[in-house]
């Protein structure tokens, strides 16, 4: 691939390592320079040109602390700036590092730290002012008479306010560019947010669709059949079916509850979540004497050891009892139904939920049995589906199949719901 279509990103870390390289290479010969005339002011003096020797060593080591400038300004500006007050070196140093100060510290931080800056700038040039030739750096001879001419003060002055400036203006520069960078991430989190409200008012509207679907259709139909249910009940002349009639009304009222309660859930978008009627175990066994209204023949055994479950927990367990009664009676008509429910505080509930998939005594019977064992398999996959699911939201497992004659459905739900 040719080099202008690499990513920009590249080409931004090679000027970065590229500009400190330089930071590196320039701080350490500012410095060594320094010591250098200062060793030249004190070559008659062991110990000064031995300190200006030392200096050396010290102005490659500010030189080398330009690389971590960008990761730890704040420390590289306090070591460069206590060397170049207590050894005779430049301000370079600082004056380099104090952008990177600037672009990342507390208003009140970079104010001293430009504070410091301007101070070692004064004290590092005026050191360099006070001494005498051949010390002095800034210097300039006339080649006509070998006089030496030497900066004025006022020239220290303007050299100091140039630097200064030069790094407090970079460090702005560096501070508005954070900022930007700054601006540009609060602006894509907000379009972020801004997406996803616009999702949420998306779903809501589907939420209102299908609630207003729900209400003109399954709502409507469980009306006409709690109302077809009262007829028959006053109208019939068949004893038996009154009751049977009246057992209908009741499921169909009930659906109508739990109905509104969804509708309500769905048109909501304020709703912590279904605002219909909680079942709890206390509601089993109504559900049990339903299904047997139906003609189920159920050995139910419900025990509760200790405390009431969590609501969210009793929900599921009723739903998957439910489920699994439902199954039974659809596609197992009058064959018989074994419910375990059993609820011990702390620990968990297990259910078991048992019928038989063929009859015993052969003939039609058992040619009914089996087709209805056949519907089991082949129609009962989305109810198995949603108790598993169930199951599993809570941390629990549910297992449904065959095991010989009997189809089980067998759910272990742990008493802490996560």
């Amino acid at each position: 691939m040719p080099d202008g279509g690499a990513h920009p990103s590249r080409w931004r870390r090679v000027l970065g390592h590229l500009g400190t390289i330089g930071a590196v290479l320039s701080v350490a010969l500012a410095g060594v320079i320094f010591s250098a005339f200062q060793g030249l002011a004190h070559q008659d003096s062991a110990p000064l040109f031995a300190w200006s020797a030392l200096s050396t060593m010290a102005a490659l080591g500010t030189g080398a602390s330009m690389i971590w400038r960008r990761r730890a300004p704040l420390v590289v500006l306090l070591v460069n700036a206590g060397a170049a007050l207590l050894l005779p070196l430049d301000p370079l140093g600082t004056l380099v590092v104090l952008p990177w100060v600037l672009a990342v510290a507390p208003l009140r931080r970079a104010a001293w730290c430009t504070a410091l800056a301007a101070a070692v700038t004064g004290v590092t040039l005026g050191r360099d002012a006070v001494r005498e030739a051949p010390g002095i750096l800034f210097t300039s001879t006339v080649q006509a008479t070998g006089e030496v001419l030497v900066m004025t003060w006022w020239g220290y002055v303007i050299l100091g306010v140039v630097l200064l400036a030069a790094s407090v203006g970079a460090g702005a520069v560096r501070r508005l560019r954070a900022s930007a960078a700054g601006a540009r991430v609060s602006a894509r989190a907000q379009a972020r947010s801004a997406a996803l409200l616009r999702g949420e008012l998306n779903r809501q509207e589907e939420r209102e669709l299908i609630a207003r679907e729900m209400h003109d259709t399954v709502a409507h139909h469980l009306s006409i059949v709690s109302l077809h249910a009262a007829v028959l009940e006053v109208t019939t002349t068949d004893p038996s079916v009154p009751e049977s009639a009246r057992a209908v009304r009741k499921s169909a009222h009930r659906a109508l509850e739990e109905m509104r309660g969804l509708i309500s859930t769905l048109r909501d978008s304020q709703t912590q979540g279904y605002t219909g009627s909680q079942p709890t175990l206390a509601d089993l066994p109504r559900l049990v004497a339903d299904a047997r209204g139906a003609g189920v023949a159920i050995a139910d055994d419900i025990v509760l050891i200790g405390a009431d479950p969590p609501p969210a927990l009793t929900r599921a367990v009723y739903r998957i009892v439910q489920e699994a009664l439902t199954n039974a009676l659809k596609h197992a008509p009058g064959a018989g139904v074994r419910l375990a429910v059993r609820a011990t505080s702390g620990v968990g509930v297990e259910i078991v939920v048992a019928n038989w998939t063929r009859a015993h005594d052969g003939g039609a019977d058992h040619r009914a049995s089996s087709h209805a064992h056949g519907l089991a398999l082949t129609g009962a996959g989305a109810g198995v589906i949603g108790m598993r699911e169930r199951a599993e939201a809570l941390g629990g497992q549910l297992w449904a199949g065959q095991d010989g004659q009997v189809w089980v459905v067998r759910g272990q739900l742990p008493w802490v719901v996560r």
